[in-house]
């Protein structure tokens, strides 16, 4: 039987390369986006780039400000990042302890080869791959867990939020996933 291809929709398309703009610094933090522009700019309507506004927005990457627009967050303060970082992982050992509950062993297969993908990027020191591949990580975590989703989905925006700020630094420093199995 042949692989079937897998298809991309327009949006999300464009969600990923406005995610890729936004991280590798294309945009400045608190640059205004604007539909109009974007549209242009990836050749396509503004219907799918409103819907990469509202879900890098939801995603913690962009601010939303009514009859405004979007812009692209800024960095958190020096002071408040470790206190985000240990948000993260409060929320994610909570949430590991209830996943690891649903787990399966072809979970456990597909787990396994995003964290070795996450590794790769983290040696390719390239920060828009490095957090798609994160991103990914999370998704496979967000799909197992069941109930806690909405505890996942906040991690995945703090997690976002933690990027802008450390955006010269991330790339060098991620690379913490162990290379044998993780259960």
């Amino acid at each position: 039987m042949a692989d079937q291809q897998i298809f991309r929709t327009i949006r999300e398309q464009v969600v990923d390369r406005l995610r890729d703009d936004v991280i590798n610094q294309v945009f400045k933090p608190g640059e205004s986006l604007r539909e109009h522009s974007l549209s242009k700019r990836y050749g396509v309507s503004r219907s799918p780039i409103r819907d990469a506004l509202l879900q890098l927005t939801q995603e913690g990457l962009l601010v939303a400000t009514p009859n405004c627009g979007a812009r692209v967050g800024s960095p958190l303060e020096d002071e408040i990042q470790p206190l985000v970082r240990d948000l993260r992982i409060r929320i994610e050992l909570f949430s590991m302890d209830r996943v690891l509950k649903n787990i399966t062993p072809e979970v456990l297969d597909q787990l396994e080869a995003r964290l070795k993908a996450n590794h790769e990027a983290c040696k390719g020191k390239n920060l828009a791959d490095i957090v798609k591949s994160d991103i990914a990580v999370h998704q496979t975590l967000i799909e197992i867990a069941g109930k806690e989703k909405e505890v996942l989905c906040t991690e995945r925006s703090l997690g976002n939020r933690f990027v802008l700020s450390l955006r010269p630094t991330y790339a060098a420093g991620c690379c913490a996933w162990p290379s044998s199995r993780i259960v």
